[in-house]
């Protein structure tokens, strides 16, 4: 990463969040942090979509700057890959039923994105949105008195792990933040970051905790220079506070992230206290017989759980894939799952672009920040069942504004013009 002493002293331009980014932060922390879940008598994500959809169109046309972008060809193609696979599913109702109540709203939710990102305010308006979403579910971890396996229950629609991987997602942002800002605002970061670190150790999640690992230590090394002793120093008195004041019941779960036999005795048949071999690699396997089995355009959107309770006749638990990529695979085929590579790829690929652009400081710890999140989603996704989490379209999206944003911002000043 660039970080020359002239591009760290250079100003960003004072911008304002438009109106669209200010819709967008809304409904980015609705959808993320699932708060409506807790009310649903009053209808709050449909007045959000329905807020960030008027918005959109009382903003000023674009200007087709996303036009062409391979990221909304291969959102379009996965769109397909569900709807041409719909006839061959193992359940084509439960199919359809995922299409309208799951991958079109992810659709037009990145669609939305993409239109109302103007700027790089707009971005950082995203951000707020994300962090919001992590204190809401942190304050929703402590605040819980209702266990589970020793482990707190959020809320119907997120369990202890989800809320880890959001956290885990949400953690680089305010660690690079706080790695970039001054005054206040860094203390604000500063407490942001352990209000997520806090959150994901209360939920028990080993997922979390290696999620953890990796993106702290991504997140340090994309910071300042001059900054990463301080960060450093930070992290070795988190770990140590946390070594002396985790639980025993903590201490042992995440002995168990590979195998729990040796660590709890006696319980190797219950599957929260299985480490990754009990807990994983039946299910694993059997998701891998269903890409086998259905190569090309997987079992159907959504059809995972149907199709894996099939291979044992329906006896015992029918499984979730625990597996991002898994489920993409054996829901949408190999076509599904080289797609959806392909965007992550595209997402990073858009943050590294962004960052040789020379971009402000804003530009700069926003696109670190998205790249470390995304790595972040690849190790926390590859234990839970998140291959439609709307953080992965967030992430592209965010990605795909700091890249064009950037571009269009140089070849103004190339001409001359405002951007």
């Amino acid at each position: 990463m660039i970080e020359s002493p002239a591009l760290l002293r250079r100003p960003a331009r004072r911008l304002r969040v438009s109106t669209g980014g200010w819709a967008m932060a809304l409904y980015t922390f609705i959808v993320v942090s699932r708060a409506p879940d807790a009310v649903p008598q009053y209808r709050i994500a449909l007045l959000a979509i329905a807020l960030a959809m008027v918005t959109a169109l009382l903003l000023p046309p674009a200007r087709g700057w996303l036009r062409g972008r391979p990221e909304v060809f291969a959102v379009a193609a996965l769109l397909l890959v569900v709807v041409i696979g719909i006839p061959f599913s193992v359940w084509p109702g439960g199919t359809i039923t995922f299409l309208i109540n799951e991958y079109l709203k992810l659709v037009i939710f990145f669609g939305l994105l993409l239109y109302c990102i103007r700027s790089l305010r707009d971005v950082q308006a995203l951000v707020l949105g994300m962090l919001g979403s992590a204190v809401y579910l942190t304050v929703g971890v402590l605040r819980t008195t209702e266990m589970q396996a020793g482990r707190p229950v959020v809320m119907t629609m997120y369990d202890a792990n989800d809320v880890a991987f959001i956290l885990v997602c949400a953690v680089p942002f305010a660690m690079l933040w706080a790695a970039y800002a001054r005054g206040a605002t860094r203390y604000l970061a500063l407490g942001l970051t352990l209000v997520a670190i806090l959150g994901i150790v209360k939920t028990g999640s080993r997922g979390g905790f290696v999620g953890l690992l990796v993106v702290g230590v991504l997140a340090i090394a994309k910071m300042p220079r001059g900054r990463r002793a301080g960060a450093l120093g930070l992290a070795a008195g988190a770990a140590i506070a946390l070594a002396l004041t985790a639980s025993e019941s903590y201490s042992k779960r995440i002995a168990t992230i590979w195998n729990s036999s040796s660590v709890v005795e006696g319980e190797e048949g219950d599957y929260d206290a299985s480490g990754l071999e009990g807990a994983r690699m039946n299910v694993w396997e059997n998701g891998f017989r269903l890409i086998q089995s259905h190569p090309l355009l997987g079992v159907g959107g959504g059809d995972f759980s149907v199709a894996e309770g099939e291979l044992h006749f329906g006896l015992g638990k029918w499984s979730a894939p625990h597996n991002s990529f898994l489920q993409i695979a054996a829901e949408l085929g190999l076509i599904g799952l080289s797609l959806f590579i392909y965007l992550l790829y595209r997402a990073i690929h858009n943050c590294r672009a962004a960052v040789r652009s020379h971009p402000p400081v804003l530009g700069v710890w926003l696109a670190a920040a998205v790249e470390v999140s995304v790595w972040g989603y690849v190790v926390a996704g590859s234990g839970l069942s998140m291959a439609y989490s709307p953080v992965v379209y967030l992430l592209v999206g965010m990605s795909i504004g700091l890249e064009c944003t950037l571009r269009r911002e140089r070849d103004a000043a190339l001409v001359g013009e405002p951007a």
